[in-house]
């Protein structure tokens, strides 16, 4: 510990770790700051100075990133926004109303001229009247000029409360628990820096800018060679915080999605399935490798199921005693892309083993694992037998050995959850009889070709 103690912006409160860092004094007026003070918690063990000083170096970099995001602004904005913010705030001080002279009534508005007058908050501001061409005007007369302006004027409602982007998405980063030991979480912060670099910087959100900011995004990306799917993926995560503050709002504003409109040229990145020789390899591996991974493996081949599905997999999830053994993959509550993805599946290769794996703690270790990092070591385990895999490739090893057995599209919607559209399917076709799907004549095609599409591992 006494090491740790000895670490550059590194605090402990309450026992805890903290980054703290003052911000430089250039930014001393920033109207998305609530105080002098950078601090953070970091989500390590207090006692392991290792992951303290790792974690340390990551807290630096977000810190050094979000000082150049709130220097990348108009300027003349945020100062409108300073003052807008410091005039309001002198009012609340005095429990005074903003409009309270902008009255239809001359004996009303001259008494209330009198009361704020002798109040004194307003000297400053009225002297320098007097001879305006003779001083510049300062700090405190501007704040007093904009106050009383806004006790002379009615007051304007709409987007009296607007908050800057940074502001939204940092709210969103709270109230979301978001951290920078996630990567996911990282790669969504690079994604809404870029967003506001892409434009004219942090500024106010409105219904204007946000459509302009979102049109310019999509615009600067296209420009930049990005695919249309990774922009519409870095969409979703710019309007998730855009969406979380609008909620709040009493008037809500009108966001659209901007579209993106996949390029006649552009090739769709599909990720390789593993082939039938690297799937025997891969199953031959699967005894010298930790438990977890083999009972994800032979879960996956049946279902196609991804790292995210698998670990939120629990003992309830499994059906070993009915005459088709099953295992059903459920949304738990977890965003998906679409009600596909919910599904039961037959269990006809290496029964008993995954029965086994499940009741002697196989399934509780990988559930005990985030999914990102699920992902990553299935793919260091993939890439053994195909080196080009990835933690997908097991996915698209499903729809693979389907169609390498001629298998009906809608069987393989009901085994790997892909949506009709995917598969080539109407919405009207693929519901058809949805109902009653999970009984056992409607197990039974799913059982006989699973039987195909395994009968080459033996």
């Amino acid at each position: 510990m006494s090491y740790t103690l000895r670490m550059k912006y590194l605090t402990f409160i309450k026992g805890l770790p903290y980054y703290q860092r003052r911000y430089p004094s250039r930014l001393t007026g920033h109207p998305s700051l609530n105080s002098a003070i950078f601090k953070r918690p970091l989500h390590v063990d207090a006692n392991d100075s290792v992951a303290i000083a790792k974690a340390v170096e990551a807290m630096s970099k977000v810190y050094e990133d979000y000082i150049s995001l709130l220097e990348t602004a108009n300027n003349d904005v945020l100062a409108d926004i300073d003052l807008e913010r410091k005039a309001q705030a002198l009012l609340r001080a005095r429990g005074w109303n903003e409009g309270v002279m902008s009255i239809d009534d001359p004996y009303l508005n001259s008494n209330a001229i009198e009361y704020f007058l002798d109040s004194g908050e307003f000297d400053d501001f009225f002297e320098y009247t007097k001879h305006p061409e003779l001083q510049e005007k300062s700090p405190k007369v501007r704040v007093q000029e904009r106050a009383w302006k806004k006790l002379r004027e009615p007051p304007n409602k709409r987007g009296q409360n607007a908050k800057l982007f940074s502001e939204i998405f940092e709210d969103y980063w709270s109230k979301n628990k978001m951290t920078e030991q996630n990567k996911t979480h990282r790669r969504d912060r690079e994604t809404w820096k870029k967003f506001l670099s892409c434009n004219a910087g942090d500024t106010l959100a409105t219904e204007e800018s946000i459509r302009q900011y979102l049109t310019q995004f999509r615009n600067h990306r296209i420009d930049d060679g990005v695919k249309s799917s990774t922009i519409t993926k870095n969409l979703s995560v710019i309007l998730a915080p855009l969406h979380q503050y609008n909620d709040s709002l009493a008037n809500p504003m009108t966001i659209k999605r901007p579209k993106v409109r996949k390029p006649h040229d552009e090739m769709t990145d599909q990720k390789p399935p593993l082939f039938h020789t690297e799937q025997i390899a891969l199953i031959k591996r699967l005894p010298q490798e930790d438990a977890w991974k083999e009972l994800y493996v032979l879960i996956s081949l049946h279902t196609g199921s991804h790292p995210s599905e698998a670990v939120r997999l629990s003992p309830n999830n499994f059906n070993f005693h009915s005459s088709i053994p099953t295992v059903t993959i459920s949304e738990d509550g977890v965003q998906r892309k679409g009600q596909n993805r919910n599904r039961t599946v037959p269990l006809i290769y290496q029964v008993e083993r995954i029965k086994a794996l499940v009741s002697e703690g196989a399934l509780q270790t990988m559930t005990s694992k985030t999914a990102e990092n699920a992902g990553i070591q299935i793919k260091n385990l993939l890439v053994k037998v195909s080196p080009k895999a990835s933690a997908y490739s097991l996915r698209h090893t499903l729809r693979h050995n389907a169609d390498s057995c001629n298998i009906s599209p809608l069987i393989q919607m009901d085994l790997g959850g892909w949506s009709p559209k995917e598969l080539g399917l109407s919405q009207h076709m693929a519901g058809y009889g949805e109902l009653g799907k999970d009984v056992e004549e409607r197990l039974k095609p799913r059982r006989d070709a699973l039987a195909q599409m395994l009968a080459h591992l033996g």
